[in-house]
């Protein structure tokens, strides 16, 4: 079979398949729930709200420890060993300490927002609501990571990125056609309602499948085995959340709202990396755990062009197409469009250097990992501090371009240095000559 054969035929590509239809309509049904919440609430409404949203997300992947991420890797190696009772073991403790930890952090939240001053009044209503979504969602998270682990691609995307955007929708749209005024914290409570349902729903499906159990007694020994995932889950959401927490904080709400489709449509340009990424992890850890490195760097190289190809196709598309997407938010959005280049930009780039953080978290590096995460937030926090005071939404893509730069670099080398191989585009094509 020739390699294009099997590129086309693997296991990886029919996962992959699913997942970018999935991620397809995920994306498409997050557009449309974008542009009904831009429409409801306008610009200042929509900072308002999506400061508290990022703050809930952020406080939810604290939450979960790790403990998703970790279980990708956990069962593929526990599946290959053939352990079921110290997996059925691993998924009961990470369960339980997921929701402990939400539920502390849930309060964390509420208690630090009453007493701050340093949003204005608005935003800090939403922020200390926010802490009811922070449980479910981190819950989802949590899920996602077990279904990933058991290659059900459905599963690790459906719920949280179809089944809740979709909810939501329904509801901002019967907002909007009742002509009645709806704000923020309106739009905050029909989320968490929403994300409950679908975080119970989605736990007793799982259940009646036999990918998870009840909670069990908390495992200590895995929180700590997490610690690295945790750490690398959280700066990641972090440099996702981080424009929208500094500019409504640095530039105002309206800021904020202004970015908001920027945040929405840039997920467009990262489908091909994200989409096979769900099948392309757990098979690395399984090459890993087997020892069979060949087969590691052949997936990793037909990974890196294939997404490469895809996010280059993908991001002129979009960007090209910008100012058309922007104004179905409202005209005083279209002003953000130019800036859609700059992140397509950023996003080939990083596409070009290969999954690197992927292999390396696989791997077992993912203090690694963790490091390239790190300087990715610092840059970004540099970045945005020295920009968006005076260049606001600008500022902030500027800061995101820089730390996705900075931390594909890092990783690059570190791939280079610990695994012996170069996963990048670059070398493919030197491969192929």
């Amino acid at each position: 079979m020739s390699r294009s054969r099997e590129l086309l035929q693997g296991p990886i590509a029919r996962g992959a398949i699913t997942s970018i239809v999935t991620r397809m309509i995920s994306i498409g049904i997050l557009f449309g729930q974008a542009v009904l919440t831009a429409r409801l609430l306008g610009p200042e409404g929509y900072g308002t709200l999506a400061f508290g949203l990022s703050v809930a997300t952020v406080a939810a992947t604290v939450a979960t420890l790790g403990l998703g991420k970790l279980a990708v890797r956990q069962i593929a190696f526990l599946q290959v060993r053939g352990d079921p009772q110290t997996l059925a073991k691993f998924l009961g403790s990470a369960l339980s300490s997921t929701l402990v930890s939400a539920i502390v952090v849930s309060a964390l939240i509420a208690v630090t927002f009453l007493g701050s001053d340093i949003v204005d009044d608005d935003i800090r209503a939403v922020s200390v609501l926010s802490a009811i979504l922070v449980t479910p969602i981190a819950v989802l998270l949590f899920l996602r990571g077990v279904s990933q682990g058991h290659q059900n691609v459905l599963l690790s995307q459906g719920p949280i990125d179809v089944l809740r955007p979709a909810l939501v929708s329904l509801v901002i749209l019967a907002m909007l056609a009742s002509g009645r005024q709806f704000g923020p914290i309106s739009v905050l409570l029909a989320s968490a309602t929403v994300l409950l349902l679908v975080a119970l729903s989605t736990f007793l499906m799982m259940k009646s499948k036999g990918l998870i159990g009840w909670p069990g007694k908390v495992e200590v020994s895995d929180i700590r085995l997490a610690l690295p995932f945790a750490g690398l889950s959280i700066l990641a959401i972090l440099q996702i959340e981080l424009n929208t927490i500094l500019l409504a904080s640095l530039a105002g709400a309206e800021a904020a709202g202004l970015y908001q489709p920027i945040a929405r449509i840039a997920p467009l340009i990262l489908i091909g990396v994200q989409a096979v990424g769900m099948r392309y992890a757990p098979r690395i850890a399984a090459c890993h755990s087997r020892g069979d490195n060949e087969q590691l760097r052949k997936l990793t190289r037909y990974f890196t062009v294939a997404t490469t190809v895809v996010t280059a196709v993908l991001g002129i598309l979009i960007a090209g197409s910008g100012p058309i997407l922007l104004l179905v938010f409202g005209k005083a959005f279209v002003t953000s469009a130019s800036f859609l280049w700059l992140v397509v930009a950023a996003q080939v780039f990083s596409a070009a250097c290969g999954p690197v953080a992927i292999l390396l978290t696989m791997t077992g590096a993912t203090k690694t990992a963790l490091a390239g995460q790190f300087v990715a937030l610092l840059v970004h926090l540099l970045v945005g501090f020295l920009l968006i005071p005076d260049m606001g939404v600008a500022g902030a893509v500027w800061a995101l371009v820089a730390g996705i730069a900075a931390s594909n670099l890092f990783l690059y080398a570190a791939v280079r240095s610990q695994l012996r191989f170069d996963p990048s585009v670059l070398q493919f094509m030197v491969r192929q000559k």
